[in-house]
């Protein structure tokens, strides 16, 4: 077998699972080209290897593009036409989308010529945006297999996700990450046969377990950690603070990240006079978050579903916390509650500030279900068992 990967760019820092993947891939032995739409400028501090191995498609070379569409008119005519009256047949979409389609038909060529000489022999691509687009379309002008990773299910209301129903249809395997995904893209196009719930892969040799106790007396320490957008749902845990400060409990809290909502998030925290409580830092190393994770009493992610659809899938975070044997408070959102149950962490309806300070108030250090947590992840999300099952629906699909 030999994989091609594709995604927007192997260095966004919030792709730290699909860095995992490749590096137990090639562990394994098994041959993986990348390609990347462009560079991400904010390149993650343990992507660099993987960033110089990396065929992007940007920035195009008008020629590049010309001779590429000129050679599969040419050489394929029939699956290039199909593929480009295809576009504007997608029932999904506005007509600004169709043409945008198209245009993914276009730049698809040159990638579709590259894994051809390269003698690839099945795509994979991660999230249903452009990446998959692309992936797709080399399919059908190559005739080789493509399988696509979906996370969320909010992916389905992006503005730039297009013709979800053409690529679940035109796909040889869906891996998803959840159940959840499951269900909900199935209402799209009937997708069952074809989709098999596969984790994340965490390598939990650099997750060793070691909880830590929280000593009675002392303020609760807490820490969250994401990008400062709508779905992570931070607004609602500064509420649950406030409320907490003002049942009369100390807490210590700490919000990693940075993000559109960054300066929204600083005034909420100032409004409501938690200045001495909430520690805002920033974006910090991937150490960091480790360090601190390990020092902490709790993990909260309070996940919404945003005000246009935008959805997590599961939160790498709650995996390592979960690993790492520090216990987890998270909402009941999308795939979350496969991972979280009662006897792995707590649970509490999304979008409620009064049931995530409940929950905080009520938190008492419990021995087993921290180890119920660590073994949730071992069972499942371990890296060698996820990429094995990963590498045989692969070779299934060739």
């Amino acid at each position: 077998m030999k994989l091609a990967y594709l995604t927007t760019c192997f260095g966004t820092p919030s792709h730290t699972f699909i860095r995992r993947e490749l590096r137990e891939f090639a562990r394994c032995g098994v041959d993986v080209r990348l390609f990347g739409i462009r560079q991400d400028p904010q390149q993650a501090d343990d992507a660099q290897d993987l960033v110089e191995q990396t065929e992007y498609l940007y920035p195009l070379r008008p020629i590049d593009l010309l001779v590429s569409n000129l050679y599969f008119a040419v050489t394929s005519p029939k699956r290039y036409l199909v593929a480009l009256c295809g576009c504007f047949a997608v029932r999904q979409g506005s007509f600004k989308n169709r043409w945008k389609l198209a245009f993914h038909l276009l730049i698809s060529t040159t990638l579709a010529r590259s894994v051809r000489r390269q003698g690839i022999t099945h795509l994979h691509a991660h999230f249903l945006n452009v990446s998959s687009s692309i992936a797709m379309f080399c399919s059908r002008l190559t005739g080789i297999p493509y399988s696509i990773t979906i996370h969320s299910a909010g992916e389905k209301n992006l503005p730039h996700v297009i013709a979800i129903a053409d690529k679940l249809r035109f796909a040889q395997k869906l891996i998803m990450i959840s159940a959840y995904n499951i269900d909900y893209y199935s209402s799209i196009f009937p997708c069952q046969k074809k989709s098999t719930v596969v984790r994340c892969g965490m390598n939990l040799e650099d997750y060793p377990f070691q909880p830590n106790d929280h000593q009675p007396g002392n303020p609760l320490r807490i820490l969250a950690v994401g990008r400062f957008v709508e779905k992570k749902g931070f607004s609602y845990l500064i509420q649950a603070v406030k409320l907490l400060v003002e049942s009369g409990m100390s807490a210590d809290v700490t919000i990693l990240g940075s993000g559109p909502l960054d300066q929204s998030l600083r005034s909420l925290v100032e409004s409501g006079g938690l200045s001495d409580v909430v520690n805002m830092p920033g974006k910090v190393s991937s150490a960091e978050v480790r360090r601190l994770m390990e020092s902490v009493d709790l993990v909260v992610v309070p996940s919404v579903t945003s005000v246009t659809g935008e959805m997590e899938g599961i939160p790498v975070v709650l995996m390592e916390a979960m690993a790492l044997g520090t216990p987890v408070l998270a909402t009941a959102h999308s795939g979350i509650p496969e991972l979280v149950q009662p006897e792995t962490g707590m649970l509490v309806p999304e979008q409620d500030a009064q049931a995530l300070c409940d929950a905080i108030r009520s938190f008492q250090p419990d021995a087993q279900r921290t180890e119920n947590a660590r073994k949730k992840i071992e069972d499942e999300f371990e890296i060698r068992h996820v990429v094995a099952e990963r590498r045989r629906l692969f070779e299934q699909a060739e």
